[in-house]
């Protein structure tokens, strides 16, 4: 079984939030607006990423809950979690 490495957050690099998502659990810091996503205001994270853990893990977008699942079919090897084994 897979389990997050603790402090890591390299997950949450390049994400964006949909609104849509927003409406429901408004990020807890800075954000900007993109072309209908929603990201962190000064970097390439995710908004909901503090201290590199997630502040809204239990309801994390379904992207977030696939990063790292190992699937190696897929194309997009940004997906694929570094310290999966």
């Amino acid at each position: 079984m897979f389990e997050c490495k603790e402090n890591c957050g390299i997950c949450c690099k390049g994400i964006a939030v949909d609104e849509s998502f927003t409406r429901k659990h408004p990020p807890p810091r800075g954000f900007r607006r993109e072309n209908g996503q929603v990201k962190h205001i000064d970097a390439d994270l995710c908004a909901y990423l503090i201290d590199r853990k997630c502040s809204i893990y239990e309801h994390r977008p379904k992207a977030c809950r696939l990063f790292g699942s190992g699937n190696p079919a897929w194309k997009n090897k940004s997906m694929m979690c570094p310290f999966f084994n």
